[in-house]
Order: structure tokens, then C-alpha cells, then sequence
């Protein structure tokens, strides 16, 4: 957790946040740990978990045929391809949970919210979400590889 991320229980809503903090909620994508904990720490401050119906309105905008591009779509906003590596669904292998943080809710709404996904089941977000979190590592080792060269001699 974030130094000095302790609030008194009383202190914990959204509407006592100063402007600043308020605004400084949606740094995303996420781009390195910190800034991870950082998210979910301000996440919490809103109401344990729950995001802003603005928030969720702004991803559910995103994009995609079927709940499975809808839900990667969003992650693919959510947490950069440095940072998704280091999450998986359970928190194995000492990565983050992704089923207990303050985004899983987020990301449910969402897609939830989107016109093409709102019958999505809790089972199929889950699913896709597992499938994004495995894949994260691939994504981030090909994006590093640099371009062949295209000089011939």
C-alpha cells in the first residue's frame, strides 16, 4: 500500500477528496506499480471500490463485437503493458490480485454498461479478463523487440 495511504474510516468518501486528489483519480493507463497502488488506494476513497458513474460511462464507450474485445479493449485503457504483467486473477506467483482490487468492479460496469455487452454474466468477464492477465506477458516481450533492420548491403 501507498505511504500514508491510512485514513481514518470517516474521511473515506469521494465528496471530502480536495480538487486536486479528485482529479489526479484518473491518471490511466496505469504505467508502473506505484501508480497502481496509487489508483486502487484513490479507487477505495470513492466508496470502497466503487467507481463514479462518469468514469464508468467513459469506458463503457469503448468499443469492441463481443464481451471478449469489450473487456480487453477496456483492460487494454485500464493498465499499460508494463504494468499488466504484474497482475494476474489470484495474486500467484507474487503478482497483484486482479479479483480483489477496485478495478475488477470498474471493469465489470463497464462492460456491463456497454450497449453490445449488457447481458454479459460475471463468468464471461471473468473468463476474458484471465485471458488478458495470461497474455499480458507476450504483449509486453513484442513490444520491446525492436523493428528488423531494413538496410541491405
Amino acid at each position: 500500500m501507498v505511504e500514508g495511504a491510512e485514513e481514518p474510516e470517516d474521511q473515506r468518501s469521494g465528496r471530502d477528496l480536495p480538487v486536486r486528489l479528485r482529479k489526479q483519480i484518473y491518471l490511466i493507463p496505469t504505467r508502473d506499480e506505484t501508480r497502481l497502488e496509487s489508483y486502487r488506494w484513490r479507487l477505495s476513497l470513492l466508496g470502497h471500490g466503487c467507481a463514479e458513474p462518469s468514469r464508468i460511462s467513459s469506458l463503457a464507450t469503448i468499443g469492441g463485437q463481443d464481451v471478449k474485445r469489450v473487456t480487453w479493449n477496456i483492460l487494454g485503457r485500464l493498465f499499460t503493458d508494463e504494468v499488466s504483467p504484474q497482475i494476474n486473477w489470484k495474486g500467484v506467483n507474487n503478482k497483484k490480485p486482479f479479483s480483489r482490487m477496485a478495478t475488477k468492479t470498474l471493469l465489470f460496469s463497464a462492460v456491463r454498461k456497454n450497449t453490445v455487452t449488457q447481458s454479459a454474466t460475471d463468468a464471461e468477464v471473468t473468463k476474458h479478463a484471465i485471458r488478458w492477465f495470461n497474455l499480458a506477458g507476450d504483449r509486453a516481450t513484442r513490444r520491446r523487440v525492436p523493428p528488423p533492420s531494413t538496410q541491405t548491403e
